[in-house]
C-alpha cells in the first residue's frame, strides 16, 4: 500500500480501536489512469490556479451503527485539519429516500507532503477524502455509484426502476432501526437479569475486553443503583464521560466502571477499588 495512505489509514484505525468503535476500514489511492479519466470527464473544472482533485487518497470508513458516525467523525476531526467547504453531507426530507453522502475533506499532514507525488500533481491537492458510511447501506451505494452514478444518461425515463431502488435503500434504513431497537431490548433484558456486562456491551455499544472482576461483579449486585443510573442515561451521554480516556487505559468492563465512578457516580465501595495506575492516569487526562 502507498506509504502516505498506510500511515493515514493506520491512524484513524488506531484511534478508532482504541475508542472501542466497532467499524471497517477500506482504502484506496486514484490510479494514474483514474485521475486522468477524472479530468477528462469533468473538462474545465481543473486547474493549477483554481479548483484541485482532493480524493487523491480515499478512506471509507464502515460503522456497525448510524449513531457512531458522528463518534467517528469528531475523532477524525481531532487528529486532522477538516476543509469545512469541500464537504459533501446529504440531507434528506423526512418524505424522502435516496443515496445520502457523507463525504470530508482533510488536510494531509506536513510530515506526508514529501512522500505525495503524483502525474498530474499540479492538478491535485495536499488533501484526503473520507467517506462515512454504515455496514447497512456500504454494499448499496457501491452498487448505485457503479451502475447508477457512473452512467446516469441509462437512467433517463426509468422513474420506475429508481423508485425500487430508492425502496431498497428505505428498507435498510429501516433495518438499521430494527437492529438498533433489538439492542436496546438486549440492555433492557441485561438490566432486568443484572447481567451488568452485558448492559455495558449492549448500552455504550463498544468493543469492550475481559470481563468485571468478582470484587466489583459483588459490589454492583449489592449496589445496583449504580447501574440503574447506567441503564437510564444516555448513550450519548456515557460516551462523552468515556471520550479520549483510552488512550492509555485499556477498554475493560472494570476500567469502564472506574471511569464512569470517578467522574460521576463516586460510589466509595468502587473507589476503594480503583487501581493506582488507572487512577493516576485518570487524574493526568
Amino acid at each position: 500500500m502507498d506509504q502516505v495512505l498506510n500511515g493515514i489509514t493506520e491512524q484513524i484505525r488506531t484511534k478508532l480501536t482504541n475508542a472501542g468503535v466497532f467499524h471497517l476500514i477500506l482504502s484506496r489511492k486514484k490510479s494514474t489512469e483514474s485521475i486522468k479519466n477524472k479530468i477528462t470527464l469533468k473538462g474545465s473544472t481543473y486547474s493549477i490556479s483554481g479548483k484541485k482533485i482532493q480524493d487523491l487518497y480515499g478512506i471509507r470508513i464502515v460503522l456497525y451503527f448510524s449513531s457512531d458516525i458522528n463518534i467517528a467523525l469528531n475523532i477524525v476531526r481531532s487528529m486532522f485539519t477538516e476543509i469545512e467547504e469541500s464537504k459533501s453531507v446529504d440531507e434528506l426530507s423526512t418524505e424522502t429516500f435516496g443515496v445520502a453522502r457523507n463525504n470530508h475533506v482533510y488536510q494531509l499532514p506536513n510530515e506526508y507532503l514529501i512522500n505525495s507525488k503524483q502525474d498530474y500533481n499540479d492538478l491535485i491537492d495536499h488533501t484526503f477524502e473520507v467517506q462515512y458510511r454504515t455496514i447497512f447501506t456500504e454494499g448499496i451505494l457501491e452498487i448505485e455509484h457503479d451502475f447508477r452514478y457512473k452512467y446516469k444518461d441509462s437512467w433517463t425515463d426509468k422513474s420506475d426502476l429508481t423508485r425500487v431502488l430508492n425502496s431498497i435503500i428505505a428498507s435498510l434504513e429501516t433495518n438499521e432501526w430494527a437492529i438498533n431497537h433489538v439492542i436496546e431490548e438486549l440492555t433492557y433484558s441485561a438490566y432486568k437479569n443484572r447481567d451488568w456486562e452485558s448492559l455495558l456491551r449492549n448500552k455504550l455499544r463498544l468493543r469492550i475486553n475481559g470481563e468485571l472482576t468478582k470484587e466489583l461483579k459483588e459490589i454492583l449486585l449489592v449496589n445496583s443503583q449504580f447501574m440503574k443510573e447506567i441503564f437510564k442515561s444516555e448513550r450519548v451521554d456515557l460516551l462523552k464521560i468515556l471520550d479520549g480516556h483510552f488512550e492509555r487505559i485499556p477498554l475493560t468492563y472494570d476500567n469502564i466502571i472506574h471511569i464512569l465512578n470517578v467522574k460521576k457516580y463516586k460510589i466509595y465501595e468502587i473507589t476503594e477499588l480503583l487501581p493506582m495506575a488507572i487512577g493516576w492516569e485518570l487524574n493526568n487526562l
